[in-house]
């Protein structure tokens, strides 16, 4: 598949934080129709490569596509054409769910009425309960409806499981299955490796803010581990090598 074929192709994507924080050397290529889940520890720089995507550093080197756009020069018309769902959304408080869609079809020429309907239906969300009034489980959610009801061709999700119960994560992942029908890309930047082993096809890992590993997760199978047991071994800290 050629590059401008991928949702996303980066190719030593650097961010320079300072003091060696940052991104320093990441690659990635997420084809259409799959769902790739991006792992590291806390602070290898998952987040700042979701914001790299949307096109919050401008000033990052190193070559990027994001939809067929450069992010640092088409940051607008980038966050336009995908779906996003932060760690723990929170909205206007003294909107209802009602209003806040009203307001989002503004930004989304795409915008589908009766599928946003459909979104908050599925997900069991209030149409006129307050923003403020709903729980974490259900802001997540309805930030998936959002993030969904323009149908996207990639969705970007940064850490969507965190906080929530058993109840809301499978609702998640229903919604997310439901999203990769055909040539439509996800990207989960996680480290629950539990609920990736059960929709993700792909996996990145990174360390350090550099890019450690990049198969297909029927390849780390194929070499009798686990998905943990990689991540493990793979993002080992000098710490936690044991002595010879």
């Amino acid at each position: 598949m050629s590059d401008a074929q991928m949702a996303i192709k980066i190719n030593d994507l650097r961010v320079d934080h300072g003091k060696g924080r940052g991104l320093l050397g990441i690659d990635l290529a997420l084809p259409p129709g799959s769902v790739t889940a991006l792992l590291g520890r806390n602070g290898s720089g998952k987040s700042t490569l979701i914001d790299a995507c949307l096109g919050l550093f401008p000033r990052a080197s190193g070559k990027m596509s994001v939809l067929g756009f450069d992010p640092r020069r088409n940051g607008p018309e980038v966050r336009q054409a995908l779906g996003y769902v932060e760690a723990d959304p929170h909205f206007e408080n003294q909107l209802t769910t009602r209003q806040l869609m009203r307001w989002r079809a503004r930004l989304h020429p795409t915008w589908s009425d009766e599928r946003a309907q459909t979104l908050l239906d599925q997900f069991e969300i209030p149409k006129d309960a307050r923003c403020g009034e709903l729980s974490r489980g259900q802001r997540t959610c309805l930030a998936l409806a959002c993030a969904l009801a323009h149908q996207p061709k990639l969705l970007l999700l940064d850490e969507p499981f965190d906080g929530l119960d058993v109840g809301r994560r499978h609702e998640i992942l229903a919604g997310i299955i439901r999203f990769v029908e055909g040539d439509r890309a996800v990207l989960i930047a996680t480290h629950d490796l539990d609920e990736v082993e059960r929709i993700a096809d792909r996996v990145v890992m990174i360390a350090k803010g550099r890019t450690i590993l990049q198969d297909p997760i029927e390849k780390i199978y194929a070499d009798d581990k686990r998905l943990e047991e990689s991540f493990l071994e793979l993002t080992k800290t000098p710490r936690e090598v044991s002595p010879c």
